[in-house]
């Protein structure tokens, strides 16, 4: 029997294929993880390593450790990472030149972990991006000129409280003007009687000496009625002036009063604040906290793009170079990449907390057109915070369409501060919440909200308000402490955020009830503090003024009892000219002048 076997064509060729077949268990490891690399790292941009991978042909099995995928927005993160990865293969596919993964599990994964090296690929197109600290699609903030109005709104209110309006009052500085003007004039009148009382007073004394010797000061004597005539005219300007001074007193007091009332009418003005827009308040107070967490989500919206480009139409079945794949009757064509089943398991963290992860992937292709099913995936958390995550990744037709569904009830939202400490902020305790997320891709264009609901929150101003911001402390107590009783009241804070556009160009709409809370708070406290801070300033000026017109008052009498005596004077010393003249009073018109007694009443 033995000489029907050919023992030395046999045992050569058993050899040679021995020799393979460990050859290729040895060294379809490498070759896996080569290819996953060669394959994988320019479709995603970023590194991927594998700490060490095992294949094996006999049974059909792939195993990896270590995995690490990097984040090419954030070189020094990691997108996703994995303990470890075992994949069970089809066999017969295998020996079609066909990878199809029966049934897989991911243990260990984990989102955001730190990496020790830079996952940039060597070659990297823009490396610039790194530097920036920014991809070029993120945005800073959510609703930036909304929250820029607001921002102006908040400063224009500080500069109406923070400036020295009193310096711009009319009535103060009408009232000290006063005090300078009418002592002077009256001392003004008082000199003027005083030169008439000289004048007549020294035509008295040529008169004297011109009578002692008439005849040779004819010509002067003869001047002398013109002399007095004219110091009498001087005499009646000054009554007429004196008449004049309680009209013209009177008239300024009035000049003040309508002061007073132009600078009621300034505070008021100054201090008038148009209402604050809600949706603006909103977005100052939670934009910035938003926008990193809505760029995340926006980022693995990204990069489900790239694991699972949008151009379908590049995703069909490749032409063979020869041959015809013959199919028989409900037999139906598969891709050359299948991943049927994946299951998942890891850890993540959820409002600062750690919880545990399980889920499932399937229908991960190369050609979805043939395969005809759309990726799907689910996660979900165990513990104190259950989150379900629905993925649908859609290639089987003409259009891309990725759907993005999450519920979480229970999550956890650390303390917060919002808002800006100059002028308004807003200090949020940790208060439980549930998250709603619903996004769907169409093609390229980007449409769905987020809503985050958290319940028992607890929000108060921040306590360095005042020292902060400047405001005179009596001023701002009302407004803080209005604002910190209207928000007591507030139950919940529900925030949603719209998306639209593009991935590349996202847009984002910003909306909550915490911006109408304070707002109308705002409002109502605002009010209270103009009108405390107007009746203040209003008070200030008005005890300024009494007080300038008082001793304006107590001036204009002293001055008043020093000018009857002087206006007395030229009277009396003109007559005394007409006496020593004529030895009488020829100028029977200065009886007729109205007595000094009435004038000064």
């Amino acid at each position: 029997m033995m000489r029907f076997f050919r023992w030395g064509y046999i045992v050569p060729r058993l050899a040679i294929l021995i020799t393979l077949v460990c050859v290729s268990e040895f060294a379809s490891g490498w070759l896996v993880k080569s290819a996953i690399r060669s394959a994988g790292e320019p479709a995603l941009g970023a590194r991927i390593d594998i700490a060490r991978s095992k294949a094996s042909l006999l049974h059909s099995h792939v195993s990896l450790r270590g995995l690490q995928i990097a984040n090419p927005d954030e070189p020094m993160t990691n997108r996703v990472e994995a303990d470890a990865v075992e994949l069970d293969l089809d066999g017969a596919a295998l020996l079609r030149k066909r990878g199809v993964v029966t049934h897989g599990v991911i243990r260990g994964l984990q989102f955001g972990t730190s990496r020790a090296k830079s996952g940039e690929l060597p070659d990297a197109d823009d490396p610039s991006t790194e530097s920036a600290g920014k991809a070029p699609w993120e945005i800073s903030g959510l609703a930036d000129a909304a929250g820029d109005r607001a921002k102006q709104w908040l400063d224009n209110l500080g500069d109406r409280f923070t400036g020295d309006m009193q310096e711009q009052f009319e009535s103060p500085k009408l009232a000290r003007s006063l005090r300078d003007k009418w002592p002077a004039k009256y001392a003004e009148l008082a000199a003027t009687a005083e030169a008439i009382r000289n004048d007549a007073q020294q035509l008295k004394e040529q008169v004297s000496e011109a009578r002692k010797n008439p005849l040779r000061n004819a010509a002067y004597l003869k001047s002398v009625p013109t002399r007095v005539s004219v110091l009498e005219s001087k005499l009646r300007q000054l009554y007429t002036d004196v008449e004049a001074l309680p009209g013209l007193v009177e008239a300024d007091r009035q000049a003040v009063a309508a002061a007073r009332l132009h600078d009621e009418q300034l505070v008021r003005e100054t201090l008038a604040v148009d209402n604050l827009d809600a949706a603006s308040l909103s977005a100052y107070l939670l934009g910035e906290e938003l926008a990193g967490p809505m760029n995340q989500l926006v980022g693995w919206l990204r990069w489900a793009r790239q694991m699972a480009p949008a151009r379908v139409n590049q995703m069909a079945a490749p032409e063979r170079s020869r041959g015809v794949d013959v199919l028989f009757a409900g037999v139906r064509p598969r891709p050359d990449l299948l991943i049927e089943t994946l299951e998942l398991s890891g850890a993540t963290r959820l409002g600062g907390r750690p919880v545990a992860l399980s889920g499932q992937l399937t229908n991960v292709t190369s050609h979805p057109a043939i395969h005809g099913e759309p990726v799907r995936l689910t996660l979900n958390t165990t513990g104190a915070i259950p989150l379900r995550v629905q993925a649908t990744i859609d290639r089987t037709g003409p259009i891309a369409r990725d759907e993005l569904l999450a519920d979480c009830e229970g999550l956890i939202i650390p303390a917060t501060k919002l808002g800006g400490d100059k002028w308004l902020g807003l200090s949020v305790a940790a208060s439980p919440a549930s998250l709603n997320i619903s996004i769907q891709l169409d093609g390229d264009q980007l449409t769905g909200d987020v809503q985050l609901v958290q319940h028992t929150v607890d929000v108060t101003p921040l306590g360095d308000l005042q020292q902060a911001s400047g405001i005179n402390a009596a001023a701002v107590a009302p407004l803080r402490d209005a604002l910190a009783s209207n928000l007591k009241k507030l139950p919940t804070i529900a925030t949603r955020v719209d998306l639209a556009g593009t991935l590349d160009e996202p847009e984002f709409n910003l909306w909550s009830n915490l911006g109408p809370a304070v707002a109308q708070a705002m409002e109502s406290a605002l009010q209270n503090t103009i009108d405390t801070q107007t009746d203040r300033l209003l008070a200030a000026s008005r005890a300024e003024v009494d007080e300038q017109l008082a001793k304006l008052d107590g001036e204009l009498a002293a001055a008043q009892a020093k000018l009857q005596p002087a206006l007395a004077g030229p009277a009396d010393a003109i007559k005394q000219v007409a006496a020593e003249l004529t030895g009488g009073n020829p100028f029977r018109q200065l009886g007729r002048m109205p007595g000094i007694d009435g004038l000064l009443k």
